[in-house]
């Protein structure tokens, strides 16, 4: 563990010192200032005794044909400073290793890199030697070298591919198969080599800041790397400055940190990433991340809930949260936290059979509920019938008609399901509600006494009738808004897909991307209001 330092936030306060710190993620969007971070950091070099080496993500992935051989101080002093000339020191990397552009200029150093590993490898090598000389017949300890570890984590890694590197030249194969240079290995097995080889060399108790820690790497391998490599140089502090949330989040035990904006003077708006129990630390990265406004939904993020979200609301970044109560606790919990004042969200849930006073009780909380059942119902709405249906040049009028006619049918089919479920629902929201004893120090029978009380109030019988009347009125007047807004069965959209002329799956599929169309704002209107009514926001 060691320290690490950031600028001052606000401007005119101190540098803000981490402390036991083994690693820190650094994350932001796209120009907010994380790169400039990260090279701001690395001019802590020479400060309160700190050595820094930053790899950049502006880098050049050439193996070279052969390994230049230089010495260990050589290939050292051109991979930190840029130059090998003596009268050149490490305050001077800037000018030299960056030329005067940190953030920007394209790092041409791999072979420097390999250099190093060779060259230090003959150095432990020769150390062994020269120990065995001094102390004939006494058994002497060798150590690894750092390209033996680099050839370790390699492997565990690809234990597919087997990496040589030796007399000067880096080859690769797979398993029996024929031998090829590394300069023809894959981008992911080039940069792979090139991190390990770079963290390897890089100086000790250093702090190592590595720009885009994710590039190229398939996400497969990425924590493993990290993690292999934090365990080689545990005596370093790794600092990443990515804006991919998937591997900032993969690093538990880093201090994250969000930069929201850098006024390119120095100083950066960042704020240490809360560790909250409201939020799991991905969705609060991503949230935090985000310069747009926040949508939670229900789903998760291979649901067609998900796409008709994003289609409605494309100005707002929309996260499913899989739930219900997710949605509801995720929208409270934002409104609580100091660091995401900045943020407005709403969250919107499934209707399902809840009843119109429960979702009321929800707006105040910024939570809405469509007026459809499940989004799937959406599909089944007048409009996206009738635009479907022009679109595949078709009768609008008769299609509604025999959609409707069909929806019908189907719950006249399965009138006593829906009923069953409709009251079902409505005692499991009752018993959910128990409130608890009054005295949480009481004895069983208390406890018992308690339970029966409130069992009484959920009477089973009313419930069911109330659901029947509900669902019978709806048949009988054909009342087509009220079945929609009642009716829960997930596959009647794709199933009406026959009513169309289409095949089974393929209406849905059709509307989507209707919604997605530029010229198809009238219908995303339409379809969103019957949704949820939330104020539209610039993009």
């Amino acid at each position: 563990m060691g320290k690490i330092w950031l600028p001052a936030n606000p401007p005119n306060s101190t540098h803000k010192e981490f402390e036991d710190v083994t690693s820190m993620v650094i994350v932001g969007a796209n120009g907010s200032g994380k790169s400039r971070l990260g090279a701001w950091i690395d001019e802590l070099e020479g400060q309160h005794g700190l050595r820094v080496h930053r790899v950049s993500a502006h880098r050049a992935l050439m193996i070279p044909e052969y390994v230049q051989p230089r010495a260990l101080e050589q290939a050292e002093r051109l991979l930190f400073i840029g130059s090998e000339h003596p009268d050149h020191s490490i305050k001077q990397k800037r000018d030299i290793r960056w030329q005067n552009s940190p953030t920007g200029h394209f790092v041409n150093d791999f072979d420097v890199a390999l250099s190093w590993l060779f060259a230090e490898h003959y150095k432990v090598t020769d150390e062994f030697r020269e120990a065995c000389r001094k102390t004939p017949g006494v058994a002497v300890a060798l150590g690894e070298s750092k390209r033996e570890t680099t050839l370790r984590i390699w492997h565990e890694l690809m234990p597919q591919r087997v990496l040589q590197i030796a007399e000067n030249k880096i080859t690769a194969r797979k398993n029996d198969a024929p031998e090829y240079h590394g300069k023809e290995m894959s981008d992911g097995e080039r940069v792979t080599l090139y991190l390990i080889a770079q963290c390897m060399a890089a100086p000790g108790n250093a702090i190592v800041v590595i720009d885009e820690p994710e590039l190229h790497l398939h996400q497969a391998i990425q924590s493993r790397l990290w993690d292999q490599i934090e365990i080689a140089r545990s005596d370093c502090v790794f600092v990443y400055i990515t804006h991919d949330l998937a591997f900032a989040a993969s690093r538990v035990a880093a201090k994250k940190i969000w930069v929201r904006s850098y006024d390119g003077m120095k100083h950066w708006d960042w704020h240490e990433v809360p560790p909250t129990e409201e939020f799991p630390e991905r969705l609060t990265l991503q949230i935090l991340g985000s310069r747009r406004q926040i949508l939670f939904v229900e789903g998760d993020r291979s649901s067609l809930d998900l796409a008709v979200y994003r289609t409605l609301y494309p100005e707002r970044l929309v996260i499913p949260r899989n739930s219900c109560r997710s949605v509801i606790e995720s929208t409270t919990a934002l409104c609580t936290l100091p660091q995401l004042h900045h943020t407005d969200a709403y969250g919107i849930i499934d209707r399902d059979h809840r009843g119109d006073d429960e979702i009321a009780s929800y707006v105040e909380h910024r939570v809405y509920a469509p007026a459809v059942a499940e989004i799937e119902n959406l599909f089944l709405l007048p409009d996206a019938v009738r635009a479907a249906s022009i679109h595949l040049k078709r009768d609008p009028v008769a299609d509604l008609a025999d959609v409707e006619k069909f929806v019908f049918g189907e719950l006249e089919k399965e009138l006593a399901v829906q009923v069953n479920d409709r009251a079902t629902f409505q005692v499991q929201q009752r018993l959910n509600s128990f409130p608890g004893v009054k005295d949480r120090k009481g004895g069983v029978a208390e406890f018992s006494r308690t339970v029966q009380e409130y069992l009484t109030t959920i009477n089973p019988a009313e419930i069911h009738t109330a659901s029947e009347v509900l669902f019978k009125a709806i048949l009988a007047s054909r009342d087509y808004a009220a079945l929609l807004r009642h009716y829960n069965r997930k596959s009647l959209a794709s199933r009406a897909s026959r009513n169309l002329g289409l095949a089974d799956g393929q209406y849905p599929q059709l509307v989507l991307r209707l919604l997605q169309s530029p010229d198809r704002t009238e219908l995303r209107d339409r379809l969103r209001d019957q949704v949820a009514v939330i104020p539209k926001i610039s993009g």
